[in-house]
C-alpha cells in the first residue's frame, strides 16, 4: 500500500509549482509589456506620419493662401503671418517631441524650423510692403519669390522624415509581432499550466483522500491485529492508569496470574498481581505503582516471584515503563513480563555444566598439553603438561610464538597449510614434530581449534596436544619394514582415503604420492575392473570388514599385472577404527598357470567328449550286430553294408 504524500513533499512540490507559475507569469507579463511597448512605438510612428503630413499641409495652406491673395487681391486669402508662424511652430514642437529619440530626425526638424522662420519673415515683409506701397508692389515681390521651390523643399524634408519613420516602422511592427507571439505563447502556456495544475491538484487531492482512507483501514486492521497480537503474545502485558486501575491485560498475563475471572480490566492491580521477593518471600511494592512514582523505566529484580491465585509461585522477569500522553503528562504505566521458571532451571543446569566444564578442563590439563595463543600467534596460556614436556617454564613461553619449539622438520608448505586452515576458522588436526628446550625432538598429535568472534573471524586459538613420540618411533620402524617388503603396501584413513604407499608401489606404478593420495589409485586400475573394484571396496570400508579382491594394476611400463589385494582395519585401544592397512601381492605368474590349467582342462574335456561319442557309436554297432546274429541273412546283408561303408 502506498502512503499519502507527506507535508514536506507536498510543500516542496507547491514551492516548485509556485516557482514555475511565477516564472511563467513574469515571462508573460514581460512579454505583455514588450508587446505594449512595441505597440506604442508603432502608434508613435503613425503619429509622426500624421503630424508630419499635417505640418506639410499647414505650411502649404498658409503659404498658398498669401500667394493667392497677392495674385487675386481677394482679402479672403489674407493670413496673419504671426498666426501662421504660431500654428506651424506648435506643430513643429509636437513633432520634435515625437522624434526626439532620433538624431537624424532632429536635424531635419531643425532644418524645417529654419525654412519656416525664413518664410514667415518673407511673408511679414510682403504684408508690410502691401500696406505701405500697395498690392502691385507686393505682387512684384511675390514674383521674386520661388514659392513652388520652397514647398518642394519642405515636402522633401517631410518625405525624408516619413521615409525614416517607415524604416523604423518595419522594425517596430516586427518587434510588435515578435512580442505579441511571445506574449500569446507564454499566456497560453500559463493558461495550460494552470489547467494542468488544476487537474493535477484534483487528482492529487483525490489520491491523498483515497490513500488516507486506505491508511485508516490499515490502521483499523493493525489495531485489531495489535489487540490479537497482544492477546496471543508469549509475554504477559498489563497496563494501568494513574490510579492503578487495570486498563489492559492480555491472555498470557491472565494465565500467569492463575486468575479464572473473565474480566480483569478496571480491577485494582494489587489485587491481581501479587509480587514477592524470592529470598524474603515478603510482598514488594507493585512495580506498576512504583514506576509511576519514580517516572522512569525499571527492570524487575532477579528475585521477583509472582504468587498465583492457587498459591503456587513462578519466577518472572520483565520491565516496567511509565506511559505519557502527547504533552508528556504521566497517564499510567505498563508491565511486560514472562515466566522464567524454566530459565531458572536452565541456569542451575548451566552452573552444573560449568562445574563439569571445570572438571573436564582439569582432566584435559592432567592428560594433555594445552596452549592458547592470540590472533597473532603469541602464547597467552599454557598448562603444566606442556611446560613439563617442552621443558620450558611458563614465564619463558608466555608472549612468545611457537617458533620457540619449532624443530625445522616440517616444510614451509606444511606450516602454511596449517595457518591457512585455522585463519579461515577451521579446525586443524595433524602430527607435529617439536623441539624441547634441551634440543631433543618429540612428536605430538595436535588439534587446533580457532575461537571466532561475532564476525566469524578467529581471535584466539587453543591447541590440544598428546605426545606420540613412542608411537611415531614404532611407525617409523614399521615404515622401514614396509618399504622393504616385496608386496605393494598402503595405508588409508578411516573413510578409505589412502595417505601412504611404500616405495615398492611407486617403483612399480611409476607414480607420485600427489597423484595417488586419496582415491588417486583408481588411475592405475584396468577400466574393465574399475567399477567392480570401487563398489566392493567402498562397501567393505563402510562396514569395517576385512576386504579382499583380485584385479590387474598398470605398471610403469604400461603393462598390467594381476594382484591379490587385502586390507584390514586398524583399531585403537578403545576399539575405534583409525585407519586401514592394505597390501597388493603380485599373482600374475599364478594367474598365468591357472589360465594354462584351465586351458588344459578344456582340452581334456574335449577329448573325453570325443571318446564318449566314439563309445556311443560302438555301443550302437554291437547292439545291431547282436540283433542281426539272430537272423543270418540279415547279418550277412548288414555286414556287407558295413564293410562297404568302411
Amino acid at each position: 500500500m502506498k502512503s499519502p504524500l507527506s507535508k514536506k513533499i507536498i510543500l516542496l512540490f507547491f514551492i516548485v509549482i509556485l516557482g514555475i507559475f511565477v516564472s511563467v507569469f513574469i515571462i508573460t507579463e514581460k512579454n505583455k509589456l514588450g508587446m505594449q511597448k512595441s505597440n506604442k512605438w508603432v502608434e508613435h510612428t503613425h503619429q509622426v506620419f500624421a503630424k508630419s503630413s499635417l505640418l506639410e499641409s499647414t505650411i502649404q495652406y498658409n503659404i498658398l493662401a498669401n500667394y493667392g491673395y497677392r495674385i487675386s487681391g481677394d482679402p479672403l486669402f489674407i493670413r496673419d503671418p504671426q498666426l501662421t508662424y504660431n500654428e506651424v511652430k506648435k506643430q513643429l514642437d509636437g513633432l520634435s517631441i515625437l522624434i526626439s529619440d532620433n538624431d537624424k530626425q532632429i536635424v531635419r526638424i531643425k532644418y524645417l524650423n529654419k525654412l519656416v522662420d525664413k518664410r514667415i519673415l518673407f511673408l511679414k515683409e510682403g504684408n508690410q510692403l502691401q500696406y505701405k506701397k500697395g498690392i502691385e508692389l507686393s505682387r512684384n515681390l511675390e514674383f521674386l519669390d520661388n514659392t513652388i521651390g520652397y514647398l518642394n523643399e519642405v515636402k522633401a524634408v517631410v518625405v525624408k522624415i516619413q521615409l525614416e519613420e517607415s524604416r523604423l516602422l518595419k522594425f517596430r511592427q516586427q518587434a510588435y509581432i515578435d512580442s505579441s507571439s511571445a506574449f500569446y505563447f507564454s499566456f497560453y502556456l500559463l493558461l495550460s499550466f494552470v489547467i494542468v495544475l488544476m487537474i493535477f491538484m484534483f487528482f492529487l487531492v483525490r489520491y491523498n483522500m483515497k490513500e488516507k482512507e486506505k491508511i485508516r483501514d490499515v490502521l483499523l486492521a493493525k489495531n485489531e491485529w495489535y489487540n490479537q497480537l497482544m492477546g496471543s503474545l508469549g509475554w504477559g502485558v498489563v497496563s494501568v492508569d494513574i490510579t492503578g486501575v487495570i486498563t489492559f491485560i492480555n491472555r498470557v498475563a491472565q494465565e500467569l496470574t492463575g486468575s479464572n475471572e473473565v474480566k480483569l480490566i478496571d480491577k485494582i492491580v494489587e489485587n491481581v498481581l501479587e509480587i514477592r521477593n524470592e529470598e524474603t518471600e515478603s510482598i514488594v511494592m507493585n512495580p506498576l505503582t512504583k514506576v509511576m512514582q519514580e517516572n522512569k523505566v525499571m527492570w524487575l529484580g532477579n528475585h521477583a516471584v509472582l504468587k498465583r491465585k492457587d498459591d503456587s509461585k513462578i519466577y518472572i522477569d520483565g520491565s516496567v515503563a511509565p506511559i505519557h500522553s502527547h504533552n508528556k503528562e504521566l497517564v499510567g504505566s505498563v508491565l511486560v513480563f514472562r515466566d522464567v521458571s524454566k530459565d531458572k532451571e536452565v541456569q542451575l543446569a548451566l552452573l552444573n555444566s560449568l562445574k563439569e566444564t571445570k572438571d573436564y578442563k582439569y582432566a584435559i590439563d592432567e592428560s594433555a598439553m594445552v596452549v592458547i595463543t592470540n590472533q597473532k600467534g603469541s602464547i597467552t596460556y599454557t598448562n603444566d603438561n606442556f611446560c613439563k614436556v617442552s621443558k620450558y617454564s611458563r614465564e619463558e613461553l608466555i608472549g612468545r610464538d611457537h617458533r620457540i619449539i619449532n624443530s625445522g622438520y616440517h616444510s614451509k608448505e606444511f606450516m602454511h597449510e596449517l595457518w591457512t586452515t585455522i585463519a579461515n576458522g577451521e579446525i586443524w588436526k595433524g602430527e607435529v614434530k617439536n623441539r624441547k628446550k634441551d634440543g631433543s625432538l618429540y612428536w605430538v598429535d595436535t588439534t587446533i581449534v580457532p575461537f571466532l568472534n561475532d564476525k566469524g573471524k578467529p581471535y584466539q586459538y587453543i591447541a590440544i596436544r598428546s605426545e606420540i613420540t613412542e608411537r611415531k618411533q614404532v611407525e617409523e620402524n614399521f615404515l622401514t619394514l614396509a618399504n622393504n617388503m616385496s608386496q605393494l603396501v598402503w595405508m588409508a584413513d578411516a573413510d578409505g582415503s589412502i595417505f601412504w604407499y611404500n616405495q615398492r608401489w611407486f617403483d612399480y606404478s611409476g607414480t607420485t604420492i600427489e597423484e595417488m593420495k586419496g582415491w588417486g589409485w583408481t588411475k592405475v586400475h584396468h577400466p574393465d575392473h574399475l567399477e567392480r573394484v570401487v563398489n566392493k571396496i567402498k562397501e567393505y570400508f563402510d562396514s569395517g570388514e576385512v576386504w579382499e579382491d583380485s584385479f590387474p594394476l598398470r605398471g610403469a611400463d604400461g603393462h598390467y599385472r594381476w594382484f591379490l589385494s587385502r586390507a584390514v582395519p586398524v583399531l585403537d585401544a578403545h576399539g575405534k577404527m583409525i585407519r586401514w592397512f592394505g597390501t597388493n601381492t603380485d599373482t600374475t605368474v599364478l594367474k598365468e598357470v591357472e589360465e594354462k590349467l584351465v586351458e588344459k582342462r578344456r582340452e581334456l574335456e574335449a577329448k573325453v567328449e570325443e571318446l564318449y561319442k566314439s563309445n556311443s557309436e560302438l555301443d550302437r554297432f554291437v547292439y545291431s550286430a547282436s540283433h542281426d546274429l539272430r537272423a543270418p541273412p540279415k547279418i550277412n546283408a548288414g555286414f556287407d553294408r558295413y564293410c562297404n561303408e568302411q
